[in-house]
C-alpha cells in the first residue's frame, strides 16, 4: 500500500466535505470533447445496458457488454460530479458546487439537461422513491426533493452535528449512515422524516445496506458493522474488521461486496444468522469507491485506476477481468 495512494484518498472526503463554492457556469450536452479535467471515477450506475460514471469533469456514458466498455457520450458539470441515481430515464447528478442536475437519458448516448437545481448542498448518496428523492449531503443534512415538481420540499438533520453520508430506502423507512459514527433509522412521512432509532458504529459510517432484517454499515477503518433491526430497536451483532476504508456496499445473492479505497474490493459471505465472513479481497490499482451491478458483472469506480470490471460467475474467487481507462486528450 503506497503512501501516494493514501494521500490521494485523504483528499477526496476533505474536498467533498468543504466544497461550498457556487458557480454560474452553464452546463451543456456533449458528444465528443477534448477533456480538460481528469477522469478519475468516483461513482457508477448501470441502467439498460449503459454505465454512467462521475468524475472531476462531469459524467461519462459507456455502453457495456460484459467486460467490454465503450464511451458513447457525456455531460460536463461546473464542479466535480459526485453521486448518481436514476428513476424512469431521469438521471440525477450532484456536483461540488452544490447543484443537482436532472438529465433525460432516454437516449443514453446523448444526455439532455432537464433541470439544474441550485441546492447549495453537495449530495454524496441519492435514493429515489416513486415521487421523491432523498439526498445525503454530508456537510449539510438530508434533502427531500419532489421529483415531479423538481424542487426541495423538506430537510432533515437528526443531530446538530450530524453529517449524513450514505442512505438506504426500504418501504417507509430510511436508514442513514452518518459521519458522526452513527446509524439512524427514520420513518418517512410525506415531506418529513421522524427518528425511530439510532446506534453507534465502529468508525465513520459511509454507506448502509438492508437485507433480511439486518443493516450492514460500511464503517471506514472500522470495517463493516452488522445490526439486527427489530422495529424501533437496533442491536449490534458483529463488527468485521477489514483492510483499508470500507466505503460502499453492494449485495449479490448471499455475498456482500465492499469497496476499500486503496485496498480495492472485498467479498464477504452473508451467513444464515446475518453475520459476515471475509472470503476474498482484490487490490485494485486505484482507490475503489462506487459500484454498479449489471448482468453478472460488477463495475467499480477505481478513481485514477479507471473502472475495474469483475465477472461474478467466478465467485467465490474475486478477480478483475478488465480495467477501462478513458482516452484523455493532452
Amino acid at each position: 500500500m503506497s503512501g501516494r495512494k493514501n494521500l490521494r484518498w485523504v483528499a477526496i472526503p476533505l474536498l467533498v466535505l468543504f466544497a461550498a463554492c457556487i458557480s454560474d457556469e452553464n452546463s451543456k450536452d456533449i458528444s465528443e470533447v477534448e477533456f480538460e479535467k481528469p477522469h478519475y471515477y468516483y461513482d457508477v450506475l448501470a441502467h439498460k445496458g449503459y454505465l454512467y460514471a462521475t468524475s472531476p469533469w462531469g459524467l461519462d456514458v459507456f455502453s457495456i457488454r460484459g467486460e467490454r466498455l465503450s464511451r458513447t457520450g457525456g455531460f460536463e458539470t461546473p464542479g466535480e460530479a459526485q453521486a448518481l441515481a436514476i428513476s424512469k430515464d431521469r438521471l440525477y447528478i450532484s456536483d461540488t458546487t452544490g447543484r443537482l442536475f436532472v438529465l433525460d437519458v432516454s437516449i443514453p448516448s446523448a444526455p439532455r439537461l432537464i433541470a439544474e437545481l441550485k441546492l447549495n448542498k453537495t449530495a454524496q448518496k441519492i435514493v429515489t422513491s416513486e415521487n421523491r428523492a432523498y439526498l445525503a449531503c454530508v456537510s449539510s443534512g438530508l434533502v427531500i426533493l419532489d421529483t415531479q415538481k423538481l424542487k426541495e420540499v423538506g430537510f432533515y438533520k437528526p443531530k446538530e452535528y450530524s453529517y449524513p453520508k450514505g442512505i438506504y430506502l426500504q418501504g417507509e423507512k430510511l436508514y442513514i449512515a452518518d459521519f458522526t459514527l452513527s446509524l439512524y433509522v427514520v420513518e418517512v412521512r410525506n415531506n418529513s422524516l421522524s427518528l425511530l432509532a439510532s446506534a453507534p458504529t465502529s468508525s465513520v459510517a459511509h454507506d448502509v445496506l438492508i437485507s433480511n432484517g439486518y443493516a450492514y454499515v460500511a464503517s471506514s477503518d472500522g470495517g463493516v458493522d452488522v445490526f439486527k433491526i427489530y422495529g424501533k430497536e437496533v442491536e449490534h451483532v458483529q463488527n468485521l474488521p477489514l483492510p483499508g476504508f470500507a466505503l460502499r456496499l453492494l449485495k449479490y445473492y448471499n455475498y456482500l461486496l465492499v469497496t476499500l479505497a486503496d485496498e480495492g474490493v472485498a467479498l464477504l459471505e452473508i451467513q444464515k444468522d446475518g453475520r459476515l465472513r471475509l472470503v476474498a479481497q482484490y487490490d485494485t490499482p486505484g482507490n475503489a469507491y462506487g459500484m454498479a451491478l449489471d448482468n453478472g458483472y460488477v463495475y467499480v469506480a477505481d478513481y485514477d485506476g479507471g473502472i475495474a470490471v469483475f465477472d461474478l460467475s467466478k465467485l467465490p474467487e474475486l478477480v478483475a477481468v478488465a480495467f477501462a481507462m478513458p482516452e484523455v486528450s493532452p
